[in-house]
């Protein structure tokens, strides 16, 4: 009876040791509290250890996806760490992958999705053919369900074992770079992992951020913001605040007002609404020193009544897109006016000779119906009166319709847009600053060998520093889209970090902290000099400096241009205005 007890003693001593063991590793920081339950959470469900002879294996995507790079890297440390245990990570690697959007979540497709995860786990299964596989999948997919097209297994898992991280439709979305406020609360989470979950807030500060959405590799530069800002500030649990999809129709504005997050990413167009309703703080003088530091347009559309509400972080503006090599090359160099641009490209032209824009969407055609305006009437004060008028600006319309008689090719996206430029199939692309982006990665990841694409780019290896260098060719060049006969007067956009009202102190100057170092120039260059596999942002900073910066225009020589065509800028606000030009759309047919 004795040793029965014993026994029994040592059982129970072992699993609350066990238990004890993993809650101190769900506590491990891992981007929040929250994903780091999510991303270890099956492998403890029961209750063991890998066994000793195990490989333990990281999978994720490659390089471009939610759940890869940076992320699937960080997880596999940490899972390290925590074990004390070597951890190898294997990604998947797609040529040409695409995001759809469901219900306000983006997700890589399960096609892509399929094919990532097969060639992650043929690489392990080949490098590990003697040893017990246990694998973390962080894309949410388990490959033993894998099938071929006659239904038959894809793979016999002898010494394969899948723990799925959060792997059922319903938690797949943990898995990304953070949680979604509205998505997965905490109560929900404790009702999937129960005693497996625990969050750990204590001596934390908690700042909410919600940024401006329409970037690319929102979720890489969020994850870098987040991670590089709490390892300077390790009290500051910084936590995002998605705003998704309808960002100008409402969305932005019912955020602030409800008080969602403390820092808001907000474009000036809204900047007068948010002040007359009180929701946003005046911040303090030296938040646009020293002078210069910004182009000046940009910092005064930060401003109203002449007081500081934002400082000013991306920029964007209606841009031409053409080749290098195109025969009326300087022709277009010199373009002004839309009736230029229509005697280079002609009206009704074939295919692959005209313009590719996108003009769909209340927002896109309202921005360029303003953008019309400015060009129209010239000044900012003339050009807000007729854009206040009750009727719309029949000369406005016009614009637009001669510039949509430009087109070729279907009405697609500003991303389809973009690799069809790629492909040369257009003469010319109308877009932002950051649609470059996209051009550029489908020359890295969707250009056949043999294809004389646009948006050349590689890396090339420097032998003093030892590392791979990005490099872009100048095979395409770019001018201020002119959608008027007047002369082009390039209107701007302005996106600004803003803090709203009703914060305490602690928390204004946690959110000023957070502003500085998000808008300082050693960090905006990382986030805009791109790492090894992928293409540049192509976002337009605020800040002069990084125009100049050498390494950036090593990657992305575009930059110089840019600058010249943004510092001569104009941006307008007024109350209202967003809500005004949203409803040109239906005008426009």
């Amino acid at each position: 009876m004795k040793k029965i007890r014993l026994f029994a003693f040592i059982i129970l001593s072992l699993m609350f040791g066990m238990l004890a063991y993993a809650e101190d590793i769900l506590q491990t920081s891992f981007s929040k509290e929250l994903t780091a339950s999510c991303s270890v959470v099956s492998f403890f469900q029961r209750n063991e250890l890998p066994p000793a002879d195990a490989a333990i294996i990281a999978l994720g995507f490659d390089g471009r996806n939610a759940t890869s790079g940076p992320s699937l890297e960080r997880f596999a440390q940490k899972l390290s760490e925590s074990l004390g245990r070597k951890v190898i990570t294997f990604k998947g690697f797609v040529k040409h992958g695409y995001l759809s959007k469901d219900e306000n979540w983006w997700k890589i497709s399960p096609e892509e999705s399929t094919k990532n995860v097969e060639v992650a786990v043929r690489n392990a299964v080949d490098k590990f053919p003697q040893k017990k596989i246990l694998a973390f999948n962080l894309d949410g997919f388990d490959p033993a369900k894998l099938i071929d097209k006659n239904g038959e297994p894809l793979f016999s898992f002898t010494n394969f074992e899948v723990r799925l991280v959060c792997g059922d439709s319903k938690l797949f979305r943990a898995t990304a770079w953070y949680l979604h406020e509205t998505e997965l609360t905490q109560e929900e989470v404790r009702q999937y992992f129960g005693r497996y979950f625990t969050i750990q807030t204590t001596g934390r500060r908690q700042l909410r951020v919600a940024l401006y959405p329409y970037v690319p590799q929102s979720a890489e530069m969020y994850w870098k913001l987040e991670t590089e800002f709490e390892d300077l500030h390790p009290d500051i649990d910084l936590r995002y605040v998605e705003l998704g999809v309808e960002y100008y129709s409402g969305q932005l504005l019912e955020a602030v007002r409800t008080s969602r997050a403390d820092v808001f990413e907000v474009d000036t167009i809204f900047l007068r609404d948010l002040v007359d309703e009180k929701l946003i703080q005046e911040l303090p003088a030296d938040v646009l020193s020293p002078k210069d530091t910004f182009l000046q347009f940009a910092c005064d559309s930060s401003m109203i009544d002449g007081k500081i509400y934002g400082v000013p972080h991306w920029l964007c503006g209606d841009l031409i897109f053409f080749r290098k090599d195109d025969p009326d090359h300087e022709k277009f160099e010199k373009l002004t006016s839309l009736n230029g641009l229509e005697l280079i490209i002609g009206n009704s032209p074939s295919k692959g000779q005209g313009l590719l824009a996108n003009m769909k969407g209340r927002s896109t055609i309202g921005g360029k119906y303003l953008d019309a305006m400015l060009d129209i009437y010239q000044t900012p004060d003339k050009t807000l009166k007729h854009v206040f008028c009750p009727t719309p600006d029949v000369l406005a319309i016009n614009s637009l319709k001669r510039l949509s008689a430009l087109r070729t090719g279907d009405d697609n996206s500003d991303k389809c847009n973009a690799k069809h430029f790629a492909h040369r199939k257009s003469r010319a692309l109308l877009g932002y600053s950051e649609h470059m982006y996209y051009v550029v990665d489908e020359f890295i990841n969707g250009i056949s060998s043999d294809e004389a694409a646009v948006g050349s780019f590689s890396f090339v290896f420097n032998d003093t520093k030892q590392i791979n260098e990005p490099v872009g060719a100048w095979d395409i060049d770019v001018v201020s889209a002119p959608m008027a006969d007047n002369g082009s007067k390039p209107l701007a956009r302005v996106d600004a970090l803003t803090i709203r009202s009703g914060v305490d102190s602690a928390k204004r100057r946690d959110a000023l902290e957070l502003i500085s170092f998000f808008n300082s120039e050693k960090f905006t260059a990382k986030l805009l000099i791109p790492e090894f596999g992928n293409a540049p942002r192509y976002l337009l900073p605020a800040r002069n400096s990084l125009y100049t910066n050498p390494d950036l225009l090593r990657a992305a020589p575009l930059y110089s241009k840019f600058h010249e065509i943004m510092k001569h800028s104009i941006t307008l606000s007024a109350s209202k205005l967003c809500e005004k030009i949203r409803t040109i759309s239906k005008y426009f047919r």
